[in-house]
């Protein structure tokens, strides 16, 4: 079985990982719309949008510890932990829980 050569990316990793991190705080900052608050389907879009934020960084900070240098592996760390801890304090966090009338009372 032959070995698969690895080509030579020249990609700065650490301004992709900016750009996506630009892109993803501006989505965390928005306001939730009114028509949305309350919307079980509406919160679950949003979380799996800012997930899937976070996971595009991950793999942007995997291709950084392929092919980076030393200075865009900590760049794309510490960029990848920021979004951590905007996620982890989201205003989408604290929306208040639909209410389920599912058996209640009548």
């Amino acid at each position: 079985m032959a070995a698969k050569r690895r080509l030579p990316i020249e990609v700065d990793v650490a301004a992709a990982a900016r750009l996506v991190l630009a892109s993803y705080l501006d989505f965390l900052g928005r306001p939730v719309p009114e028509e949305e608050k309350g919307d079980s389907k509406a919160f679950a879009a949003r979380h799996a949008a800012a997930r899937a934020a976070l996971s595009h960084l991950e793999q942007i900070d995997k291709l950084a510890e392929r092919h980076g240098d030393e200075a865009q592996q900590r760049t794309v760390g510490d960029i990848l932990a920021e979004a951590r801890r905007h996620l982890a304090a989201t205003p989408f966090n604290e929306q208040e829980e639909p209410e389920d009338d599912a058996g209640g009372d009548a």
